[in-house]
């Protein structure tokens, strides 16, 4: 209910129709008003005086003392009901029309004539000398009918519903275009909005859909182009590097050329499983993994040397999830290699694997330089680094943590970097934990 509420108020079909609901009362309130301020005294000396003159018709016609035969007669003929009081007279046309003392006091009184209100009746007690003449209006006879105060409502909530129902046709569009947006911000391009409208919001539809899909092939290209590339670099670098074996092995060129060919490759590398893992296409090829196992396997085998910087804090049982052991194990590789780097060599590094009922938690904390705020969010977008100067000392080539995010959401896991200038960084893989593989 709760829910409910607070999409209502953030709705603008419900917010629209408040608007008319309150301009038609509004609307219907100062017709009122101003009928009455124009008419009210005209309409009352009007209506007063054709009341007394047809009182004084009424009142002749059932003669003196009142007739009650004719008395029935013109209860039958109006919509009215009629008592007669007096001496040696108590005759009614209805058994449900009060007494006098029923009656109670008179609301109103003018000269000859008391008004009296009953429910939804209203009753004129008229004296003639000893005689009371009482006429209800409506008549008691015809009863109440509860079912025309049913159908005014039902006439009104129909309209209330008919008027959210063409209000919410009018702006549906707005419901494609806000749940269109989100899903082409979280990268899925190839959503398009449905056509269906010829009016302002179609044609805002028509221009959405036409910018999705200039982004989608202007992203394409760009992913064509590298995927190309990295394609087309493979062969030159292998026969540099088959070249590089003719070369002394003691030599330092032999060396710097080592070292810039290793470099180029990983970047291929990464340029190549990122393609992979931003594909649709691309299926994670998941097992069974036990991820405590997998951590300590990479350390052995890839920080071997580093393993004195290294502080791991893990569960004591076994961590068993479905995964792609291939990608986390690029994961934990491409954070503990950023932290590492960005440490001081006398700085510890942190790893820890927390295991919670239905996710686990991998956090990986350095005690570096740390990152500004303004950088933050773009730190795992393709070749972006923090450091403009592109400096090889200061890092990469911009793909590391965004393969890592890639990696984690092919996952359904979520990301998250937090650091503080001057104290460290802190990389938060949060991934379900899927004890058993379909």
């Amino acid at each position: 209910m709760k829910g409910i509420w607070w999409r209502l108020r953030r709705s603008l079909f419900a917010r629209l129709l408040l608007i008319f609901v309150v301009a038609a009362l509004f609307a219907s309130l100062a017709t009122v008003a101003g009928l009455r301020l124009l008419y009210h005294d005209e309409l009352s000396r009007g209506l007063e005086s054709y009341a007394h003159h047809y009182l004084a018709y009424l009142v002749a016609d059932l003669g003196t003392p009142p007739n009650p035969q004719r008395a029935a007669e013109l209860a039958q003929e109006l919509p009215l009901d009629i008592r007669l009081l007096g001496p040696g007279l108590a005759w009614a046309s209805h058994p449900a029309f009060p007494t006098l003392a029923e009656l109670g006091e008179p609301y109103h009184h003018n000269g000859e004539i008391d008004l009296y209100r009953v429910s939804r009746h209203h009753v004129l007690g008229i004296r003639r000398g000893p005689y009371t003449i009482l006429l209800a209006l409506p008549g008691f006879s015809q009863g109440e009918h509860p079912q025309a105060s049913l159908l005014v409502v039902v006439v009104m909530l129909i309209t209330l519903l008919a008027t959210y129902g063409a209000v919410r046709w009018l702006f549906r569009p707005l419901t494609w275009i806000s749940e269109g947006a989100a899903r082409i911000g979280r990268g899925d391009l190839a959503h398009r909005l449905p056509e269906q409208r010829t009016d302002d919001l179609g044609g805002l539809v028509r221009d959405i859909n036409a910018m999705a899909a200039a982004l989608e092939q202007l992203l394409e290209a760009k992913r064509q182009l590298l995927l190309a590339v990295s394609h087309e670099l493979r062969t030159p670098l292998t026969r540099a590097k088959l070249g590089l074996e003719f070369l002394p092995p003691d030599g330092a060129a032999r060396h710097v050329v080592q070292e810039e060919l290793d470099e180029m490759e990983q970047l291929l590398d990464e340029l190549l499983e990122t393609e992979r893992l931003h594909g649709d296409h691309q299926r994670l090829q998941l097992r069974e993994v036990e991820l405590v196992d997998l951590i300590e396997r990479l350390i052995e085998e890839r920080f071997a040397g580093e393993r004195q910087r290294l502080e791991l804090i893990l569960p004591t049982q076994a961590v068993v999830t479905c995964a792609d052991a291939a990608r986390l194990r690029l994961l934990l590789r491409n954070l503990l290699g950023n932290a590492l780097h960005h440490s001081a060599p006398s700085a510890r590094v942190v790893l820890r694997l927390t295991l919670h009922p239905a996710t686990y938690l991998i956090e990986v904390s350095d005690h570096g330089p740390g990152i500004a705020p303004q950088h933050l969010p773009y730190l795992t977008e393709p070749f972006y680094r923090a450091d403009a100067s592109r400096q090889r000392e200061t890092g990469g080539f911009g793909l590391g943590l965004y393969l890592c995010r890639l990696v984690v959401e092919a996952h359904a896991g979520e990301l998250v970097l937090s650091s503080r200038p001057g104290q460290g960084t802190t990389v938060r893989a949060q991934l379900p934990l899927r004890p058993e593989c379909p």
